[in-house]
């Protein structure tokens, strides 16, 4: 038998030692997709991160503004009702960034006395000497309320009068007596004298010199101090005792408007301490806080 001999072609089989250049195409191609969706799906989950970040610190910097805000002016005036609120208490300008100055106005509660009782019932403001059942704790050149709830004067105490039938003698002419007034007779027993303890004014305004941001400052007279960052404005309203609302406080010019203010409304606003991704305008979030805050010294 004879046989054939000469060359076989090899049929086209997949080596056994690796990958056709397809596959690795194909390979190549599906990786980069993941890895770039992996990549997105990162880059968006930390400018979420940074962006809330930014969210939070921007609302506790206006929180914490507004806190201390309200605080002061709660405390604005004294404890006493209307008749004693011969100053104004709370002004404020609207003009940018804004200001407000609260007057705190606080006695003393350990000094306090009533009018003494021996006829005629009742002394004028401009009786030189008023007498009173004690003296104690009252000092020459203290700040002095007397009121009977109606009416309120204000003197400076010039000398401290002893003996039976004790008194503070002042000096009438040079004396704030509205909304009382010379010849406004107190009554004995029902009318009452307060020494002022503290008299101080705090001022909150915006520090626009520092270039990376600005900030809100508190002046309770030592100069401003920083108190919250980022802080671009704050605004004022007044809400009146007839229940009206003053937008512009620069609209209260006399004493007796001041006297009816009730309520101030206070809005703060504030910025993000960088740029957020999305953000129209200049990039920067921002946001307002808005409190009512009920002057409780002021009466209802």
């Amino acid at each position: 038998m004879s046989q054939s001999t000469g060359w076989r072609i090899p049929s086209p089989q997949r080596s056994a030692s690796g990958a056709s250049i397809v596959e690795l195409l194909v390979v190549m191609t599906i990786t980069g997709l993941v890895a770039g969706g992996l990549f997105s799906f990162f880059m968006a989950t930390s400018r979420t991160y940074t962006d809330q970040a930014v969210v939070a610190r921007l609302l506790q910097n206006a929180s914490s503004a507004m806190t201390r805000i309200t605080q002061d002016i709660r405390q604005a005036g004294t404890f006493w009702a209307l008749p004693c609120a011969l100053e104004s208490l709370v002004t404020a300008t609207n003009g940018p960034p804004g200001r407000i100055t609260v007057r705190q106005m606080l006695d003393d509660p350990a000094v306090r006395t009533e009018v003494a009782p021996p006829p005629p019932a009742g002394q004028s403001q401009s009786t030189a000497v008023l007498r009173v059942v004690s003296t104690a704790g009252f000092q020459v050149g203290d700040t002095a309320y007397i009121t009977d709830g109606a009416q309120c004067s204000r003197f400076s105490v010039t000398q401290i009068i002893g003996g039976a039938n004790p008194g503070l003698q002042h000096h009438p002419n040079d004396d704030l007596n509205s909304p009382g007034g010379f010849g406004y007779l107190y009554p004995a027993t029902t009318s009452v004298v307060y020494r002022l303890g503290t008299n101080r004014t705090i001022t909150y305004t915006i520090d626009n010199s520092n270039p990376s941001g600005p900030w809100l400052t508190r002046n309770i007279g030592a100069g401003p101090r920083k108190l919250a960052p980022d802080i671009e404005s704050i605004r004022f309203a007044y809400v009146m005792s007839d229940g009206s609302t003053v937008a512009d406080p620069a609209a209260v010019t006399s004493a007796a408007q001041a006297a009816s203010i009730r309520m101030v409304i206070v809005s703060v606003t504030v910025r993000g301490d960088r740029v957020s991704p999305g953000v129209a305008g200049d990039g920067f979030r921002r946001q307002t806080l808005v409190s009512r805050v009920q002057l409780r010294n002021l009466g209802p």
